[in-house]
């Protein structure tokens, strides 16, 4: 973990407070990215003073790091607790991961803003060490979602990939919809979401291994 000896001045602080920071650092470093997102920023944010968040973290690269690890945790957690190992259907995988999202996003609003800014992050500074993160992360993310589903449920003239890329392009979709309007209506759009995961496994399953 990144921080040093500084995170455990963070982690001596009140849960409440602790989430109280790591909200106001995922809104801004999701809204502004790395290079423009200031100390100043966030602590402007979070109601506390630049002070603090260097007595916290020690520096803002570490806080983002803390930050990006954080959300990985938080959604290797959420994964873990919705998939069921002993079910290898293809669409209730996904439909795992997406609950997994919706429950991460409940508890930090800004998470999927955050994580879509750490893709297209490019800043000399931490692009090495988001690398890092980002494999381990993904590695789980293929073990436990994708990692040894049953295609043969679905009929003989589709294409998984190409189901699996259709999913995530409405979910990149669904994000973008997140991101770029804070009014949005994230219970409704994560509900159409599974409504979509629900018809494309109604329209592209072999129809014995749909429910009557």
């Amino acid at each position: 973990m990144k921080g040093g000896d500084n995170m455990e001045n963070f982690m001596a602080i009140s849960e409440e407070k602790q989430h109280y920071i790591l909200s106001a650092a995922f809104y801004c470093f999701g809204k502004m990215g790395y290079k423009k997102t200031s100390v100043a920023d966030i602590a402007e944010k979070a109601g506390i003073s630049k002070a603090m968040v260097f007595h916290y973290f020690g520096n803002k690269k570490n806080l983002y790091l803390y930050l990006l690890q954080t959300a990985c945790s938080l959604m290797e957690k959420a994964i873990a607790e919705n998939i069921n190992q002993d079910d290898n259907d293809f669409f209730e995988s996904i439909i795992a991961d997406i609950k997994s999202k919706e429950m991460v996003i409940d508890v930090y609003p800004s998470v999927l803003q955050f994580l879509s800014s750490v893709v297209r992050e490019d800043d000399a500074e931490i692009v090495k060490d988001i690398i890092e993160i980002k494999k381990n992360g993904i590695e789980f993310h293929a073990k436990y979602c994708l990692g040894d589903v049953d295609l043969s449920k679905f009929k003989e003239s589709v294409n998984p990939n190409l189901v699996f890329d259709l999913i995530t392009s409405y979910m990149e979709k669904l994000t973008l919809s997140i991101t770029q309007n804070e009014d949005a209506d994230i219970s409704q759009l994560f509900k159409k979401a599974f409504e979509c995961v629900e018809m494309l496994k109604c329209n592209f399953y072999k129809p014995e291994y749909l429910e009557g």
